[in-house]
C-alpha cells in the first residue's frame, strides 16, 4: 500500500473538510442565499449548542454550491476510490498479513488514549493557559455538573469497551506494554478509572489551545474517530497524524514556548534513543538476538 488507512482517512477527511468549508462558505457567497452561517471561532464561550447549530447552518451552504465543491473533492475521491480499489483486491481488508489479529472492532478509549498522548508530547503547549485555567477556579456549578456527567461516560466507556489486545499485554519491546502493565492494569480494575480526570483535563487543554472555529473542530473529531477508534491495538504511530494536524492549528507564537517545546522533544528522543541502544535485553525462547525498546 502506497498510502496507509491512516493517511487516506485523514486525506478525505481533513482536507476533504476544509476544501468543503472554502468552497461552500468563500469562493461564491452569491450562492448562500438567505442562509445565515453560524461558525463561530472555539473560545470559552463557546456553547453545545454551537457545535449543533454549525453543521446545520453549513448544510445549505454546501447544497447550494453543490457543482463546484464536487468538482473541487475529485482529488481527494481519487484517493477514496483507489483505496476501496485496494480492499476489493484484498478480500475487503486493509490488513497486508494476519488479518486475525488485527480486526477492526469498537475500541472508543483510544480517544481517550489520544488526549492523554498528546497532553505528554505537548505540555509545553499548555503552559500559557495557566491564567486562563485559574480563571475557573473553583468551576461553577454548570461546569461541574459538565465535569460529572463527562466523568460518568468517560467511566462507562472504560467498563464497557477497554480492549486489550494480546499483542499488546505479550511484546516487551514497547513502551504500551509497560503503560498497561505497570499504571493502567496495576490494581485491576480501578485503575484503569484512575486516569479519568486526567482524560478530562487533557482533553479540555487540547480544546482550549486550539485556533480554529466549531467547524473544522467537528471535522478534526470526525478524523480522529475515523482513524482510532476501530483500532483495538494501542500504539503511539496511531496518534502521529491527528497530534500533527492538532498542533498545525495551534497558534503559538512566544518564543520560549516554542524553545521549551523543542528542547521536550529532544529530551523525549534522547531517552527513546538511549533506551535503543543500550538497553537491549534478550528473550529466554530467542537466545542471542538483541530485543530493543521502541514506541
Amino acid at each position: 500500500m502506497l498510502w496507509k488507512l491512516e493517511e487516506i482517512q485523514w486525506e478525505d477527511s481533513e482536507k476533504g473538510g476544509e476544501r468543503k468549508l472554502e468552497v461552500g462558505m468563500f469562493l461564491d457567497p452569491r450562492r448562500w442565499g438567505e442562509v445565515k452561517i453560524h461558525n463561530p471561532l472555539l473560545t470559552n464561550d463557546t456553547k453545545f449548542t454551537d457545535y449543533l447549530l454549525t453543521p446545520i447552518t453549513l448544510l445549505p451552504s454546501f447544497l447550494h454550491n453543490l457543482p463546484t465543491l464536487l468538482a473541487a473533492l475529485i482529488p481527494y475521491t481519487l484517493v477514496l476510490f483507489s483505496f476501496a480499489l485496494f480492499l476489493a483486491y484484498n478480500n475487503f481488508t486493509v490488513v497486508l498479513g494476519d488479518a486475525s489479529a488485527h480486526q477492526a472492532s469498537l475500541h472508543l478509549p483510544q480517544l481517550l488514549y489520544f488526549t492523554a498522548a498528546t497532553a505528554f508530547f505537548s505540555f509545553p503547549l499548555y503552559l500559557p493557559l495557566r491564567p486562563t485555567i485559574f480563571s475557573f477556579l473553583p468551576p461553577s456549578p454548570k461546569a461541574t455538573l459538565s465535569i460529572f456527567l463527562s466523568a460518568a461516560a468517560i467511566a462507562a466507556i472504560v467498563h464497557t469497551n477497554t480492549i486489550l489486545h494480546p499483542y499488546l499485554l505479550a511484546d516487551n519491546r514497547h513502551y504500551s506494554f509497560y503503560i498497561f502493565r505497570r499504571i493502567l492494569l496495576r490494581f485491576p480494575p480501578y485503575s484503569l478509572f484512575a486516569p479519568i480526570p486526567v482524560y478530562i483535563f487533557a482533553a479540555w487543554l487540547q480544546r482550549l489551545a486550539l485556533s480554529a472555529d466549531v467547524a473544522w473542530c467537528l471535522l478534526y473529531v470526525f478524523a480522529i474517530a475515523a482513524t482510532l477508534v476501530g483500532a483495538p491495538l494501542v500504539e503511539p504511530r496511531y496518534f502521529v497524524i491527528a497530534w500533527v494536524m492538532w498542533r498545525m492549528h495551534v497558534r503559538e507564537r512566544r518564543m520560549w514556548v516554542l524553545w521549551m517545546e523543542a528542547a521536550w522533544f529532544v529530551v523525549v528522543n534522547c531517552v527513546t534513543l538511549y533506551l535503543f541502544l543500550y538497553k537491549s535485553f534478550e528473550w529466554v525462547q530467542e537466545e542471542g538476538r538483541r530485543q530493543r525498546f521502541m514506541w
